[in-house]
């Protein structure tokens, strides 16, 4: 898989995951991703997007269309957000980002072939 990592701005709160536009095999990956935000965030947001069944947002963003592999884009928290940017330049705010796509992309493993 293809993991693009990122923390957001722009006026926002919480946790987003993209894929690209349309049912993709991507689709399958962001779920764990989506899933597990939401179970070791709880306290934060989780921005989704239903309106194709799904928890992920759809982008039509480069590195999402040009991959050959399934493409999964993260936005953690957002840096103009006072709360969301001290946790994630604290040291626990950045292990618990990192231990949570770990486990993420652990669960992905469960899914081969993708």
């Amino acid at each position: 898989i293809y993991l693009s990592i990122h923390s957001n701005a722009g006026g926002g709160k919480g946790f987003e995951v993209f894929t690209s536009v349309g049912q993709t095999k991507s689709d399958k990956v962001a779920h764990f991703f989506c899933e597990q935000y939401q179970k070791d965030f709880p306290n934060f947001a989780f921005r989704a997007d239903h309106s194709d069944g799904d928890h992920d947002k759809e982008a039509g963003f480069y590195v999402l269309r040009k991959t050959d592999c399934p493409a999964v884009l993260v936005e953690n928290l957002f840096f103009d957000n006072r709360l969301e940017a001290e946790f994630l330049i604290s040291e626990v705010g950045q292990q618990l980002i990192a231990e949570c796509l770990f486990k993420a992309i652990k669960m992905v493993e469960t899914i081969k072939p993708i």
